[in-house]
């Protein structure tokens, strides 16, 4: 518990000290160690850990940090305890596998972003990644940041209920849409997809400050460096 306090701290300080205005010290303490009682299954007990989660700003113990931290940095801290949690204990393991199920909810979508960083890093880079979202926007986001090497990466659209079953769908992007669109003669859907692709570059292309100063040709070379070439083949259209 030691060795996971101690990477928690420094991969909080690495990632998300920046802004604080005081130093915010984290440590984790076993109150009560797992144990197991009986021989069957009428007598058998187990009882659950119980890990204190102590927080510490200026070296003043926070005793309430639920109500004295923000939603947001206290996501941070989460984050930071699950990672380190992560680099310790399958630092040498064959599989090491990593979980997030949308607990990026709570930040905005510049932190959301600089943890998607962090998941798309050398430090992650020999993990299996499985990511789970309710936000489309976040969702869109991290397709967009991953595109270069989107043919390692599997995405399915999760449909359904417990009750009728769920499917997993494959999610194609703009791009990829009007592609089957002209293998399929309808031009018209082709093009409703090429602009919504046209969209979604330059939406997310940094370089408004361009558009801001009418610089159009800067703009433009900003736009070509973002992402590589899009060529559709002459034998793709009818």
């Amino acid at each position: 518990m030691d060795s996971i306090s101690t990477e928690a701290q420094r991969f909080y300080d690495q990632h998300f000290s920046v802004d604080d205005p005081t130093k915010v010290t984290l440590k984790l303490d076993v109150i009560t160690l797992p144990a197991a009682t009986g021989s069957n299954q009428n007598n058998f007990r187990f009882t659950r850990p119980v890990i204190k989660f102590g927080i510490q700003m200026d070296g003043k113990t926070i005793h309430r940090p639920q109500t004295f931290l923000n939603e947001a940095k206290l996501t941070q801290l989460a984050l930071s305890v699950r990672f380190a949690a992560s680099l310790v204990n399958l630092h040498e393991s064959d599989l090491k596998l990593l979980v997030i199920d949308d607990l990026l909810i709570s930040l905005d979508m510049s932190n959301r972003m600089k943890v998607a960083e962090i998941l798309l890093s050398k430090q992650f880079n020999d993990y299996q990644k499985v990511i789970l979202t309710h936000d489309l926007e976040l969702f869109n986001e991290f397709r967009r940041l991953i595109a270069n090497g989107i043919d390692k990466w599997c995405i399915r659209t999760l449909k359904g209920d417990a009750k009728d079953g769920i499917t997993a769908k494959v999610n194609e992007k703009p791009l990829d849409k009007a592609r089957q669109y002209i293998k399929g003669h309808d031009l018209e859907e082709a093009a409703v997809q090429l602009r919504k692709a046209a969209e979604e570059t330059v939406k997310h292309t940094v370089a408004w400050q361009w558009v801001k100063r009418r610089d159009l040709e800067s703009f433009i070379r900003c736009l070509k460096i973002s992402r590589p070439p899009v060529i559709i083949s002459k034998s793709s259209f009818p």
